[in-house]
């Protein structure tokens, strides 16, 4: 193990390459933003990915051998993407004997928005194409992000009706906020449900991937400096 370990992240799983990069704190269970860095893909993720993370290494200063951990975002999102990013992830990880960490992609832009300041009802409406979504709903408070519900995909239309009938009913304290690249294709049938979140705040990004790592080392749910527990191949992604 390096004297200053790293955890390197990244996502695939739409139109966005995020890579973060983060120092480990093993005595606070803290990982130290370092670099991050978001790229529209353009259906290249393939070809750019692993370009993007040498250059974020290289400009942080940060030699391979230092990475005690890889993270990746195993969906759900879209298929390729998905699998590009599990691939790479599990390869490189495999090369530098380190631990190999998935965590939600869906989670991962709810931590965006909780680092950007949204606190209370949030839901995350990913695009699972053929008019789906993967639409889960978070409570965000100043502690963090709290999932309150399963992934599952469903009938854009049905998935925006159950929210507008959610807050119609009163059943639900607090307006609704919705974030997610989905809206980007259904934005009017979900504007009824709550407020939509900008734009920028629809994808993964590096630093949301660090947070979510974070979150699951904190809670227990896994440890970036334990290879053995975190062994690549036991690692699968989500699909739903």
């Amino acid at each position: 193990m390096p004297e200053t370990a790293y955890a390197l992240a990244f996502d695939t799983a739409n139109e966005v390459i995020s890579i973060g990069l983060g120092r480990l704190n093993a005595a606070a269970c803290v990982v130290e933003p370092v670099a991050a860095v978001e790229v529209a893909a353009h259906r290249a993720s393939n070809t750019q990915l692993l370009v993007r993370v040498d250059a974020l290494l290289r400009e942080a200063g940060v030699e391979r051998g230092q990475l005690a951990c890889v993270c990746v975002g195993r969906g759900p999102g879209s298929f390729t993407g998905v699998r590009i990013a599990m691939a790479t992830a599990k390869g490189a990880a495999q090369a530098l004997g380190a631990a190999l960490v998935g965590v939600s992609s869906l989670d991962v832009v709810a931590w965006h928005a909780w680092a950007s300041g949204v606190r209370g009802r949030l839901a995350v409406v990913a695009d699972a194409m053929r008019k789906e979504v993967y639409p889960v709903r978070y409570a965000l408070d100043d502690a963090g992000v709290h999932r309150l519900e399963a992934d599952c995909v469903v009938k854009a239309q049905v998935a925006a009706q159950e929210l507008v009938d959610e807050a119609s009913s009163g059943a639900a304290v607090g307006a609704l906020q919705l974030t997610g690249d989905g809206l980007a294709k259904y934005a009017e049938l979900f504007a009824p449900a709550g407020t939509l979140l900008p734009e920028e705040l629809w994808a993964p990004t590096g630093r949301g991937l660090l947070l979510a790592l974070q979150d699951a080392w904190r809670t227990g749910a896994a440890d970036p400096l334990d290879a053995q527990r975190h062994n690549p191949a036991f690692l699968l992604p989500v699909y739903t």
